[in-house]
């Protein structure tokens, strides 16, 4: 079969990595479709190149670039292309160019982004079928689409619960099969890192500066005298700011916390979420995405005791990887009000049906509010944090796939029983 993949950015390797590697190794026709674009803003350094093309495994895809809708189309066409794969995060003319083309156009999730049905409609009702985690997230998504409905929907006679049924499949989460490439010996043996030595990974907070209130001058320093409309706006805030900045204090409880338990503190960070000195200040180690396939978080979490996030999906990852977490949770009316969505759908105890949320699932994920996070490094140990084996196995029944490294040849056999019947 030919297989095109869609990469619109460096991140896509992270769950089409896995695929592309299973599509070489049964004998698929792979072509990598690159887009051409100018690297502006803050994440620039995501525009795929053909020198960023990771290894794979089972063989070399032929690469080849695009600038344009009519470019892609074309390329489509004479590679005689049956599917193109992507995330969730192209654009609504790629679908046309691969229609008109003659090719299906197959989603997969890069996260959990199909929440955001504002700019996912399209997507979703214009693509051709989508290979989707679990079933409970798909019973999550028919719920979330057929209640607050939008602009775009399914064809006329079709309902889109009837819709939605057929587009969303559940395979499992590509990305997950990454953990079977990784050796966490020699991850340890290339960072200097002892065998024995416990480590504690920490994902920086997302800094969206100008947009929320409380992350803007309660998490994060203001900027005087920018900020101080913002201050006598929300005069509340005002003795929280004047405490200093709370994720300045976060991470140094964790810093001392790691102090107390003889833990290695790593610090994971992105050029898009705007790097806080204190970060590489506290961190015994300081990194960015190094990789996207093997991907660099997955390595560190292959060698982490615990982990430590806010408000990231990577605790999933980190439940499948055998690793329990901590997810820090803003608990406060101005706060990443773009997470309303989440807290409604998705990581809420109890949402449809789940007797617990993604974020807060005991013995898997530990939820605490970031208020509260300070406290919380200074009296507690890494051991008041267990991973409890079934609970994991219940976790990833609802929010990961099978606990198994065959999430993406599900995917692939998903894609050829749709085209070849």
């Amino acid at each position: 079969m030919n297989l095109g993949f869609l990469i619109r950015r460096s991140t896509f390797y992270r769950p089409l990595g896995p695929v592309i590697d299973r599509a070489l190794a049964v004998g698929d026709q792979v072509k990598l479709f690159l887009v051409e674009e100018k690297a502006v803003g803050r994440k620039a350094y995501q525009v795929p190149t053909v020198e960023s093309v990771p290894g794979f495994r089972h063989g070399v895809p032929e690469i080849t670039t695009f600038r344009t809708a009519a470019d892609l189309e074309a390329g489509l066409r004479e590679r005689s292309v049956q599917a193109l794969i992507c995330l969730d995060g192209y654009h609504g003319e790629d679908i046309g160019s691969a229609h008109r083309a003659g090719a299906k156009m197959v989603m997969l999730p890069q996260s959990f982004d199909l929440l955001s049905i504002d700019y996912k409609r399209q997507l979703v009702f214009g693509s051709d079928f989508a290979a989707t985690p679990t079933p409970y997230l798909n019973d999550l998504y028919v719920r979330l689409y057929t209640e607050v409905g939008g602009a775009y929907g399914p064809p006329e006679g079709v309902s889109e619960m009837e819709y939605l049924r057929e587009f969303l499949n559940p395979t499992g989460w590509s990305k997950l099969d990454q953990f079977g490439l990784v050796d966490p010996v020699e991850v340890r043996q290339r960072l200097g890192i002892p065998p024995e030595k416990r480590v504690v990974l920490v994902t920086g907070h997302v800094h969206a500066p100008n947009l929320f209130p409380w992350d803007d001058i309660v998490m994060r320093a203001p900027h005087w005298p920018r900020d101080i409309r913002k201050v006598l706006r929300y005069p509340g805030l005002l003795p929280q700011v004047l405490k200093g900045p709370l994720y300045h204090r976060i991470l140094r409880a964790l810093r001392e916390f790691c102090d107390r338990e003889d833990a290695l503190l790593i610090v994971k960070y992105r050029l898009k979420d705007i790097p806080d000195p204190v970060e590489s200040e506290v961190a015994d180690l300081y990194t960015d995405d190094l990789s996207y396939y093997p991907h660099t978080t997955t390595e560190l979490l292959a060698i982490a005791d615990l982990f430590v996030s806010f408000m990231s999906t990577t605790c999933m990852e980190a439940a499948f990887g055998h690793v329990p977490s901590i997810t820090l949770i803003p608990d406060h009316p101005l706060s990443l009000t773009r997470y309303s969505e989440y807290d409604r759908w998705f990581w809420r105890a109890g949402a449809y049906g789940a007797p617990h949320g993604a974020f807060e699932f005991p013995g898997v994920c530990y939820a605490v509010t970031a208020e509260h996070a300070v406290e919380t490094f200074r009296n507690s140990r890494i051991a008041d944090f267990p991973l409890d084996p079934a609970q994991r196995l219940r976790y990833l029944e609802h929010w990961c796939g099978p606990d198994d490294f065959n999430h993406s040849a599900r995917v692939l056999d998903l894609i050829h029983s749709k085209i070849e019947g």
